[in-house]
């Protein structure tokens, strides 16, 4: 569809992206970067000094994230964003004893309505074309996005076990965890989005590629006695 996606994002209204059209966003031709920089998004900056992540490990930087990548030692997460207990407004696990919400996805959301174009709309990869593309279909449907998608596409196919947020209603023995996130050292993250770190696809495919929806956000499974992110998640920190 040619209809410019302004139309149906009032955000998007009066910025760079107001003539973005649908079809570009379809087509990964929309200008759009390939994702978000989670960390920069979840990490609270007050928490430490200096760099976030260090190229390589030092006395201030000794959490592998992934290869030439270190995280920060005292880093911690923003607690306007996410919470270490379950309430009403932070109901969804992103991780164990980590919760999402509305200001979740609002936040990054924000993020994503304002971030900067590249210089060319040149074929470019982009999971923030999913995370707008989710959005549209949200506000047309008034639907959440994994309710609209199991009722329209998965059970009318017979993919019933084709599901966002799997710890809540699949066991857990039937979930192949494949990322261990250890960054904020000890505090496992869960990749919430995958970006760059790859919301990349990582808000979006979990929150949709998906979307940046927390009740999509990718849930956790144990393996042994170590706790690590479902298979949702496709973010690049390192597996152990």
């Amino acid at each position: 569809s040619d209809v410019c996606s302004s139309d149906l994002i009032p955000a998007l209204r009066g910025g760079d992206k107001e003539g973005i059209t649908v079809r570009q966003l379809l087509y990964h031709e929309s200008g759009m970067p390939a994702g978000l920089n989670m960390f920069d998004v979840m990490i609270d900056s007050a928490s430490y000094k200096g760099k976030l992540i260090s190229a390589r490990k030092d006395a201030l930087h000794p959490v592998k994230i992934q290869n030439r990548a270190w995280g920060h030692r005292d880093a911690s997460l923003r607690t306007d964003i996410v919470r270490r207990q379950r309430s009403d407004k932070y109901p969804t696990a992103i991780a164990e004893g980590l919760y999402a919400g509305r200001s979740t996805y609002d936040t990054v959301m924000s993020r994503i309505y304002n971030i900067g174009l590249r210089k060319t709309n040149a074929y470019n990869y982009s999971c923030l074309n999913f995370c707008l593309l989710m959005n549209i279909e949200e506000l047309i449907s008034h639907r959440a996005h994994d309710e609209f998608v199991a009722e329209r596409i998965w059970k009318p196919v017979g993919a019933h076990r084709f599901t966002y947020r799997a710890a809540e209603n699949t066991p857990d023995a039937d979930i192949a965890p494949t990322e261990n996130d250890t960054f904020c050292a000890g505090r496992l993250f869960a990749a919430m989005y995958t970006t760059n770190w790859q919301p990349s696809q990582a808000v979006c495919k979990a929150m949709p590629e998906y979307s940046a929806r927390p009740r999509m956000l990718p849930n956790y499974a144990r393996c042994g006695s170590r706790t690590v992110a479902t298979a949702n998640n496709k973010c690049s920190a390192t597996t152990q």
